[in-house]
């Protein structure tokens, strides 16, 4: 009888979320990285995705506004120009704005939703 309490309780963290709270490294799911061995939880690749995504975003938007930048101060006279010019100075601030309010929903929603476990800063 003792044997089989001391097989379920090797099992119960299995099955009762409480339990799983308590041993350590839950929740993990290893991912195997191709340069030899597990790196990393599924969280920090999501989490390092994230901020690729919000980094290379911001980058290319940065640019796209000092192309615009550049197209206003080389349009000259040409109204038309100094007009696409300036949509793209536009454009590209308002990417800026929606990039930038994305990260601080995702943010939000791990600190309020308590995934900072998963999710770490």
């Amino acid at each position: 009888m003792k044997e089989k309490i001391k097989k379920l309780a090797q099992f119960l963290p299995a099955f009762v979320p409480e339990a799983h709270a308590l041993t350590p490294g839950y929740p993990t799911i290893r991912i195997p990285t191709p340069i030899g061995g597990i790196k990393g939880t599924l969280g920090d690749w999501i989490n390092l995705l994230i901020n690729w995504a919000v980094a290379l975003g911001a980058i290319v938007t940065i640019a796209y506004i000092v192309w615009g930048g550049f197209d206003y101060v080389t349009a000259g006279d040409d109204a038309k120009k100094v007009e696409a010019a300036r949509a793209k100075i536009t454009n590209g601030v308002i990417g800026l704005i929606i990039i930038a309010s994305a990260w601080v929903i995702f943010r939000l929603l791990v600190s309020i939703l308590n995934l900072g476990q998963v999710f770490p800063a």
